[in-house]
């Protein structure tokens, strides 16, 4: 299940609203080890209704991410855990911790893939 989208324009093109510069956050001094994970200090994250759009400030590259995406890389700030954001679709979801792990970890290896979380 892909949970990334890429979408090859600019982050001034995505055509967000004036306020969505209000509730951008950038990735700063992560702290991410192998199960921390934390987006690279040079992706910021917008959000798009129910999902995520992450920007790439090094190639330009943005890419959306659907709402269960979106909910997971909220908590990749370096201080969450993987099993704690395999809890938070558990909870949130209903599935079962084993399907919800090989979710986040799948997730995980998409970002690593786009080189869009920090490195360990």
């Amino acid at each position: 299940m892909a949970m990334l989208r890429e979408k090859p324009v600019v982050a001034d093109a995505i055509g967000r609203p004036a306020e969505a510069e209000e509730q951008c956050f950038t990735a700063s001094a992560p702290t991410a080890s192998v199960g921390w994970p934390a987006l690279a200090p040079y992706v910021s994250a917008f959000p798009l209704d129910e999902e995520l759009v992450l920007h790439d400030a090094r190639s330009g590259e943005v890419f959306i991410l659907n709402p269960t995406a979106a909910r997971i890389c909220a908590l990749f700030d370096g201080s969450n855990t993987v099993a704690v954001a395999a809890q938070a679709l558990v909870t949130g979801f209903g599935l079962p911790f084993h399907e919800a792990l090989a979710d986040v970890n799948a997730f995980i290896t998409e970002l690593r893939q786009a080189d869009l979380l920090a490195q360990v």
